[in-house]
């Protein structure tokens, strides 16, 4: 398994989709970003949801950008391989005990290995990671509120495709696309994606409550990976490089202030009554046990 400080980014991206993980078994992914994160300087932390928070330089106001740790796939032996089709890179997991081609869980550790490049990019950022995501965005509905309270905005890499942008969460409207904020980053993402992004309106994922607890303006963007949720599932790797490069060029543009943004209130009531009803169904889901995580910084 290549190492998160691999001298390639190809190499560092097929380090971290190798890396098996699942809703409540987050720990070997973690344990493989904190291993790296000791031997910076950078702060970091675990909470009891087991979402990662990680900061680097000293700022008033910071960009945030974030991605989820979980994924669907259950698999413990996946093996990473390169393919070609149509001239572009792609990667696939198979798994090593049967060759048999497998997910990858790209959705969303392509999004955690954007993230990690952005955080050696920049030099004034926060990182979140968030547990649970695919069963109810558990941990970032328990996010830190102390971590949030300080930052401008947030970009989530945590969308399929190359030219998508998530602009309503299960409802909940994440910027205003008149607004300040969006007429920064959409000329940076045109230009980037070939094509003028396609605004969408999607299932939930990380930003819906983080947009719900916070009045910053949040987005999620095109991070590469295809078929997701599927033994099928693949990263375009230019795709996935390319998210990097949007994320870069528009937290440089947007720099480190805040893009205030609060939906109508019909909206946040329609995240209620959604939040009510999954809550209802899926008890168990929605425990945060505290043992879980409680080792992984020793």
């Amino acid at each position: 398994m290549p190492a998160i400080n691999s001298s390639t980014p190809l190499e560092r991206l097929k380090g971290i989709l190798e890396v098996p993980t699942f809703f409540n078994r987050e720990h070997q992914l973690l344990r493989y970003l904190i291993g790296y994160l000791k031997n910076t300087n950078y702060t970091y932390e675990i909470d009891i949801a087991g979402n990662l928070y990680i900061t680097k330089g000293i700022a008033d106001t910071y960009p945030c950008v974030c991605a989820h740790t979980d994924s669907v796939h259950e698999h413990t032996d996946i093996t990473i391989h390169e393919v070609t089709y149509k001239n572009k890179l792609r990667l696939i997991g198979k798994r090593a005990s049967t060759n048999a081609q497998c997910g990858i869980g790209a959705d969303d550790k392509a999004g955690v290995f954007v993230c990690m490049e952005l955080l050696e990019q920049l030099p004034i950022l926060k990182v979140a990671l968030f547990a649970g995501e695919e069963f109810g965005c558990v941990g970032s509905q328990n996010s830190d509120a102390k971590f949030f309270n300080n930052v401008g905005y947030v970009m989530e890499f945590d969308c399929p495709g190359s030219a998508d942008v998530t602009h309503y969460c299960n409802g909940v409207q994440l910027f205003d696309e008149n607004g300040e904020f969006y007429s920064v980053v959409k000329p940076i993402l045109t230009e980037a994606m070939g094509v003028e992004p396609k605004l969408h309106r999607h299932p939930y994922t990380d930003v819906w409550p983080l947009k719900r607890n916070y009045p910053v303006s949040c987005i999620n963007i095109a991070t590469g990976y295809y078929k997701y949720h599927t033994q099928n599932e693949y990263v375009i790797v230019d795709d996935v490089f390319n998210a990097v490069t949007m994320g870069k060029s528009c937290i440089e543009k947007l720099g480190n202030q805040a893009y205030i943004f609060s939906p109508p209130v019909n909206e946040i009531t329609d995240y209620e009554r959604t939040m009510g009803r999954m809550r209802a169904t899926y008890p168990k889901v929605f425990e945060i046990v505290p043992e879980l995580y409680k080792n992984l910084l020793d």
